[in-house]
């Protein structure tokens, strides 16, 4: 019997709503899941450091999500150096710059591809080359590599990005980089007609997860399910064919699984709820039923918040523990009282 794990990268509500009006909704087949599981947590900076710890793939300076998600996309990243350079909104709050939630900006195609057109005309001469194989998904090739150290996008989100920027050898040509970048957005077109139109401006591009396409990865699972490119980029890498969610759960005979689940939209607690009992539905149900009738043997369940990843082990078995209560999700997440 097969063993499954699953990644739930949303797992946690948005702050800062925190679990305000989330005892509305209830989870079944994930509370139970996680009531009967063995619960464990260890330091992990994303969900990039993770995947590529379980797929066998070293850390640079950086973990290199750039060059695998690339990879994932349909391109080539080469043997050169790739940042993801996400577009995002830096807001002015007193004396911070706030990095706001980037899909609140909903970059259409055409947008991407004008500012793809601007940046690379700009900083050709610096061998930099931006780009953008989603609208909302940018990567930025350099000339060489950079000493620089960088803050993943999760952990920069609702945060003053002042403490956040670049570290290393190489930062303060960085920083210049980044004001430059900057400077050029806050003109542009592209951004002149979005403020019109009352919506947020692509005021700036955060770097992060710079590196180079590492060696072959060697995980434990024979199944490969997910949409995320970076999951993607590291099926590639270990030469397993990776199966979109929309072709639901189907697990081999013998070998084990992996399900990354996408992420929730962006926005308040009200959208998170959505998404969850949309996940509920479609695949936690599924899931607690082939576990309890023995097609899984094993099922573990994962997220990264916080610069923890949190772990719940469940055995067919642990589904006759009656003894330990189910509580509602946010009580069994630790956030009741938040």
């Amino acid at each position: 019997m097969p063993n499954l794990t699953l990644f739930i990268p949303s797992l946690m509500p948005p702050a800062p709503d925190g679990s305000a009006g989330l005892s509305a909704s209830r989870y079944p087949a994930l509370e139970r899941l996680l009531a009967r599981g063995h619960a464990s947590s260890v330091d992990c900076a994303a969900m990039t450091a993770w995947l590529c710890g379980r797929f066998g793939v070293g850390r640079q300076l950086d973990w290199p999500g750039a060059p695998i998600a690339l990879q994932g996309e349909g391109e080539d990243p080469g043997r050169e150096f790739w940042f993801r350079a996400t577009p995002v909104h830096l807001r002015v709050q007193r004396d911070q710059l706030v990095l706001l939630p980037p899909a609140l900006l909903a970059v259409t195609q055409a947008e991407a591809q004008a500012m793809m057109e601007t940046l690379n005309r700009h900083f050709s001469a610096d061998g930099l080359l931006f780009t953008a194989p989603h609208p909302q998904r940018w990567y930025l090739r350099t000339p060489a590599i950079p000493e620089l150290h960088t803050v993943p996008l999760d952990a920069a989100i609702g945060r003053d990005i002042n403490r956040l920027l670049p570290t290393g050898g190489d930062r303060m040509r960085y920083h210049h980089l980044f004001n430059e970048m900057q400077m050029l957005l806050h003109d542009h077109a592209v951004n002149e007609s979005r403020e019109r139109s009352d919506l947020l401006a692509i005021n700036s591009i955060w770097f992060w997860e710079g590196g180079t396409l590492p060696a072959p990865a060697s995980p434990s699972w024979r199944v490969v399910i997910g949409d995320d490119p970076l999951l993607k980029g590291l099926g590639r890498l270990a030469d397993i064919p990776v199966a979109s969610l929309s072709a639901g759960l189907a697990l081999p005979e013998t070998g084990d699984t992996i399900v990354v689940l996408p992420e929730s939209p962006a926005g308040d607690a009200a959208n998170w709820r959505a998404h969850m009992e949309k996940m509920e539905q479609e695949w936690i149900r599924p899931i607690l039923q082939k576990l309890r009738s023995g097609e899984i043997q094993r099922l573990e369940i994962v997220t990264v918040d916080s610069g923890q990843a949190r772990g719940w082990a469940v055995a067919s078995r642990d589904l006759l523990k009656f003894w330990k209560p189910v509580a509602a999700l946010e009580r069994q997440l630790g956030m009741a009282d938040r």
